[in-house]
């Protein structure tokens, strides 16, 4: 993956402002996971019973350490009109040579208002300006239909079903693959 050096560290949506994660964030990422725990533990393996202040500290740290290493680039996601951390949004480099995974999360009680569409397009739109991914993927659980309609919403392209491609805490879950291709240059 050929990035800009030092890829901007904010975007703005409609609604939405997107940015690195600071270490203050951890808190707020705390407070957020605690209040979406029951929905983000079947899904998320790092949302286990016990998390706490110091998972959401060591999360930031090593998301801020991986940005600098372009391996990550995790956004957290600021609801303009509440000015309320609501969830996160990122990308993570799974095949060094140009695909990435783009996951999102969103605090329960922010769900079913279209952040996690809004937040992933800017976020698509922010790889395709700064970063140059040949690939995003987006993999969810089949069980997590929320997810999947993120990805339609994206209108990313159904690239297929996967057995046991996800591990949660309690079974490994088949999952669907979905795909985003960045226009090429004009």
């Amino acid at each position: 993956m050929n990035s800009q050096s030092n890829p901007p560290e904010t975007f703005e949506t409609k609604r939405l402002l997107v940015r690195a994660l600071t270490p203050e964030d951890d808190i707020l990422i705390n407070e957020a996971v605690q209040a979406s725990h029951s929905e983000l533990s079947q899904f998320m393996t790092w949302c286990h019973p016990d998390y706490n202040l110091k998972d959401a500290t060591a999360w930031i740290h090593q998301a801020i350490s991986k940005w600098q290493t372009a391996e990550h680039f995790t956004f957290a996601i600021i609801e303009n009109l509440s000015g309320k951390l609501i969830g996160s949004v990122g990308l993570n480099i799974i095949d060094k040579a140009d695909t990435a995974n783009l996951g999102y999360w969103i605090h329960s009680a922010y769900c079913g208002r279209g952040y996690a569409s809004e937040a992933a397009t800017g976020l698509f739109r922010y790889s395709e300006k700064f970063l140059s991914f040949k690939k995003l993927e987006i993999v969810m659980s089949t069980r997590n239909p929320a997810s999947r309609q993120v990805a339609i919403n994206l209108k990313a392209k159904f690239e297929g079903l996967t057995s046991n491609r996800l591990v949660s805490t309690d079974e490994n879950h088949d999952a669907f693959v979905y795909a985003l291709y960045p226009e090429p240059p004009k």
